[in-house]
């Protein structure tokens, strides 16, 4: 249930909404300003887009290795299909 539930993009999106405006709301409760609130909005939404970026390129790396192991392995496949009497 929880799977399908952070499987949906729909449901992320409105998730990040709901988080975002209570953000805001806790830093407007505890700040004397709108700059500051702007200020920490900006923070927050930097750390999280750089700890996306982050996730996103270590999941890039570990599909590419994947990608290569795979290629290797397709070779060895190809290689022996040549190889092989019958084919």
């Amino acid at each position: 249930m929880i799977t399908k539930f952070f499987s949906n993009k729909n449901n992320l999106i409105g998730l990040q909404f709901i988080c975002s405006f209570i953000l805001s709301y806790v830093f407007w409760q505890i700040s004397n300003s709108i700059g500051q609130v702007l200020i920490l909005y900006a923070v927050v939404v930097l750390m999280n887009f750089s700890s996306y970026l982050y996730g996103m390129s270590k999941g890039l790396i570990h599909m590419y290795t994947k990608t290569q192991f795979y290629m290797n392995l397709i070779d060895k496949v190809e290689k022996m299909k040549h190889t092989d009497k019958d084919g």
